[in-house]
């Protein structure tokens, strides 16, 4: 492993596991997608016992797979990460092909699959775990954990390892893993305080114990050394023994040392380590994230094992695929085959569990259910391994390119983010004034709008004005010109009937 965390300063580093995590993402993601269906199907069992018996057997059923599949999984992944570390140490051959150098390469073999099982040795924990829960709540039982001590007992240390599990996960996204990785790794170099706490610790127990052996008090003493919580009763001081007495001095003493000593320094000592791991952040994060693209680079690929491949109905789609590719047709129908050539392994794959799954509840076998869940163990792997080849395809053939300011200080890198790292550079000069550029015509564009709108405002309000002046100077003229009317039809009566004399014109 590596211990010199300058080594992901460097650009070629960064660059190749930033391209790295962009490929080996989607299989990640599909491992964590199955840890949380094992979190909620594990949350499900320890709430929702009072829904057992008005669910379809089916969902029981399909529960404990997902439970099971993911212990069986687990306790896989060691197993093939290792087989085939050791293949690919085994493929490589030195200059030196004496006896010498071939024991020195099977030492480092040896030495580099044993650095690979004691990293994952959390899988085999929890994988252990979780196939022992499922062992335990199996047909007999109906596929749900029973009620008895030892069921409990595993159901409450799968839910705190699953759930321990699925935030350490998420070490691998950026957001997260920057906050997580700093407040993980600085708990790591406390061991020496943490011997001088539990040495403190023991020992006042003992001496409490020394005085009053025939007390079961020890769980009171180590509530009252962490808490402050005095195990004390306040009745018993007025008539103080001498054994009383020493343990009320214990308690004063106890206070003093660990509560106020111990425990603060051991808050100090773990703030310093947080605030080392913090500059460190970085590099440590880039580390993480090395070792994750490493454990899926492991994953054999589909190549490995073309026999599971013809088994599992995977491979002739993706061959179909290919073909029909080859004739380079972009059109609507040609990505909706393509679309359909994809999607007949995964309605193969739910077609075949269904019929597993009746099987398994029509024909009440001992251990059937098992082939279900090896079925998607298998299926879970065969399809990272499909990801996996189809992801590094052509690796050998691509070359990485690298477009940097010359002068560039790679250990700006090794800071956090909150450094001008993002602000150096020609480009990043060039970004910052097209960003303000913007910002100000934007300004400018924002202002001249306002304007213009209350111009705009003002102008519909004289409209507006001018409309009205104009509607009542037509009704004006309307009433003039029906008054004018009214007078010549009256004029022309006054003349019919002789009143008044004719119009020159009209005579």
């Amino acid at each position: 492993a590596v211990t010199d965390l300058r080594l992901f300063t460097k650009l070629v580093i960064h660059a190749l596991l930033k391209f790295a995590w962009s490929t080996f993402k989607k299989p990640f993601i599909v491992d964590y997608v199955h840890e949380f269906c094992a979190v909620t199907v594990i949350s499900i069992w320890i709430w929702g016992s009072f829904v057992k018996d008005s669910l379809p057997p089916i969902i029981p059923l399909l529960m404990w797979c997902v439970v099971a599949s993911q212990g069986v999984a687990q306790c896989a992944m060691p197993v093939i990460n290792g087989s085939n570390c050791w293949w690919i140490y085994s493929r490589l051959q030195g200059e030196d092909n004496s006896e010498d150098g071939k024991l020195r390469r099977r030492r480092r073999r040896k030495r580099r699959l044993f650095q690979l099982l004691f990293r994952n040795w959390h899988h085999a924990v929890i994988g252990a775990t979780t196939t022992s829960l499922a062992v335990s709540c199996q047909w007999e039982v109906g596929f749900w954990p029973g009620n008895d001590a030892r069921v409990n007992a595993l159901l409450a240390a799968n839910s705190l390892l699953h759930g321990v599990n699925l935030l350490y996960q998420l070490r691998a996204f950026q957001w997260t893993g920057q906050r997580l990785l700093p407040i993980m790794k600085s708990v790591e170099p406390i061991a020496g305080m943490l011997v001088i706490m539990s040495t403190l610790c023991v020992s006042f127990l003992h001496a409490f114990w020394a005085i009053e052996r025939e007390m079961g008090q020890g769980f009171g003493v180590m509530v009252f050394l962490f808490t402050g919580e005095s195990f004390v009763d306040e009745a018993e001081l007025p008539e103080l023994t001498y054994e009383r007495s020493l343990t009320i001095i214990l308690v004063l003493l106890a206070a003093f040392f660990f509560l106020t000593c111990a425990l603060n320094v051991f808050i100090a000592v773990l703030s310093d380590c947080y605030d080392a791991e913090q500059e460190r952040m970085v590099g440590t994060f880039m580390k993480e994230r090395a070792k994750l693209c490493v454990d899926q680079f492991l994953r054999p690929g589909t190549d490995a094992w073309p026999w599971l491949l013809k088994l599992l109905i995977l491979e002739w789609p993706f061959a179909a695929l290919r073909v029909v590719q080859s004739f380079e047709c972009g059109s609507l129908s040609q990505r909706s085959w393509n679309i359909f050539v994809l999607a007949l392994p995964i309605l193969a794959h739910l077609l075949f569990s269904a019929g597993l799954l009746y099987a398994v509840l029509e024909i009440p076998i001992r251990h059937t259910q098992w082939l279900v869940v090896l079925f998607w163990t298998a299926s879970l792997f065969v399809c990272q391994g499909h990801l996996r080849s189809r992801l590094t395809e052509g690796w050998e053939q691509r070359y990485l390119w690298l477009c940097h300011e010359a002068n560039v200080e790679e250990e700006m890198l090794f800071a956090p983010d909150t450094s001008n790292v993002k602000a150096y550079g020609r480009l990043s000069t060039i970004k910052q004034y097209i960003f303000e550029s913007t910002k100000s015509i934007v300004g400018e564009c924002s202002s001249q709008i306002r304007e213009v709108r209350e111009d705009f405002e003002d102008f519909r309000k004289e409209v507006h004005h001018l409309h009205h002046l104009c509607k009542e100077t037509s009704h004006a003229l309307t009433k003039v010109a029906e008054s004018l009317k009214d007078g010549d039809d009256l004029r022309r009566h006054r003349v019919a009937s002789g009143c008044l004399p004719p119009d020159e014109d009209g005579g």
